[in-house]
């Protein structure tokens, strides 16, 4: 016989907390996991095409033991058993796996529970204790609950950083010469800092490194290669007004590919879900959309030329095909090893969308009217509205269903 006694409990069962509130602890040795819901019968099979993925992944997970699903009268209650070689194998399943973490992300918006889910963690009786950190019970110990809007200074500053990139793109209009030459760096500066704040707030300083490497080196290679080749872009050269560069490229190029590539790959994880293909597709044209903007507005400031602009879109001229096509290729090459290498948001982060939201809403909305009202650009206003927001409204609508669903802090 195996006595075993609650570590961690979340949820509850007809209403009640079937297991007390366990004062979290840290074991050593195997740990088991239960999970009982209620599903909502209107829910019932969207709920259960979610699953495959999830029990795919279950099993190439290192460290589980066992795992058993039980159902109920007859199908309506659904519960789970689990057992694993320790704690941080369950906490790798649950916050380090896609599959798993995209299910947890979209259940507020799915309303496939009919009750918040009963979820208690049990370890055995008689082990000793270990000085090592338990990821399974360390947070709950040494670090109070968060309740929805609970963020930190680091995500406040990237909400700063991305107002401040906002103010610095309205004034746009506004300025000429050298002034505007320094607000558009300011721009790419201010808006890459509040991608990689968010990021390092959501995800951990080694993920927001691996942005800034893995974004911004994928951006310069492709560059330097399209400035001395050609390829994949078309034949394009630099006017040397942004600034100092390397073979070719303005050093703030690369802080461009970070700024938008870090918010197309939350829309590719939010609207693909577990499928990485579907996620890089969706994300890599998201940000390739992006550039229906952004080429027109920097070669009509004298930024960069192109050699051979035609053929082009009907209505946006001076910027040939090729660089469209150029920029599918390399956006999902740098959404692809960012989905690789950047790990999702805690399930209980508080509004892990909020950075990202805003500054692909902006870009989107601000960038359509200001081409079509100030600019003097309606065909890349109709181009770039249509293309970015046939991925964007939906990305904000998926949010704004899970905001509105999501639980209230208490008063």
């Amino acid at each position: 016989m195996v006595r075993m006694r609650p570590i961690v409990s979340r949820g509850t069962w007809a209403g009640r907390e079937p297991f007390g509130r366990p004062v979290p602890r840290r074991v050593d040795g195997p740990v088991a996991s239960l999970t009982r819901a209620r599903i909502r019968p209107t829910r019932a099979a969207a709920f259960w095409r979610s699953v495959p993925p999830v029990s795919a992944d279950l099993h190439r997970v290192d460290g589980l033991r066992l795992a058993v699903g039980v159902g109920e009268a007859p199908v309506g209650l659904q519960g789970t058993f689990s057992l694993w070689r320790d704690g941080a194998a369950l906490q790798e399943f649950a916050h380090g796996r896609s599959a798993h973490v995209d299910v947890v992300r979209r259940t507020p918006e799915e309303g496939w529970y009919a009750e918040e889910p009963v979820r208690p963690a049990a370890g055995a009786l008689g082990r000793r204790h270990v000085r090592r950190r338990d990821p399974v019970t360390a947070d709950a110990v040494h670090h109070p609950a968060r309740t929805v809007g609970d963020v930190g200074p680091a995500r406040r500053l990237a909400r700063v950083l991305a107002a401040a990139a906002v103010l610095a793109q309205i004034a746009y209009p506004l300025l000429d010469g050298a002034a505007l030459r320094a607000d558009t760096i300011a721009t790419v500066l201010l808006f890459a800092a509040a991608s990689v704040t968010h990021c390092a707030a959501t995800r951990g300083v080694r993920a927001a490194v691996l942005l800034l490497a893995l974004g911004g080196g994928a951006g310069l290679l492709a560059e330097a290669v399209g400035v001395a080749t050609g390829v994949p872009f078309g034949a394009y050269a630099y006017a040397g007004t942004l600034g100092p560069q390397v073979a070719g490229v303005p050093l703030i190029v690369p802080l461009a590919w970070v700024m938008m590539g870090y918010p197309a790959l939350v829309l590719g994880r939010r609207l693909g879900g577990a499928h990485d293909a579907r996620v890089v597709l969706l994300g890599g044209l998201a940000l390739a959309a992006w550039d229906l903007f952004l080429d027109p507005q920097m070669v009509a400031a004298g930024h960069w030329t192109w050699q051979f602009p035609v053929p082009a879109l009907p209505g946006v001229p001076g910027i040939p095909l090729t660089n469209y096509a150029g920029w599918v290729l390399v956006a999902l090459v740098v959404v692809g090893l960012l989905h690789r290498a950047l790990p999702e948001p805690p399930a209980d982060a508080p509004a892990p969308h909020d950075v990202p939201a805003a500054l692909l809403a902006w870009t989107w909305a601000g960038s359509t009217f200001g081409n079509a009202v100030f600019f003097g650009r309606p065909g890349v206003a109709l181009w770039g509205g249509v293309a970015m927001g046939l991925l964007v409204v939906p990305y904000l609508r998926s949010v704004h269903r899970a905001r509105a669903r999501r639980p209230r802090a208490p008063a």
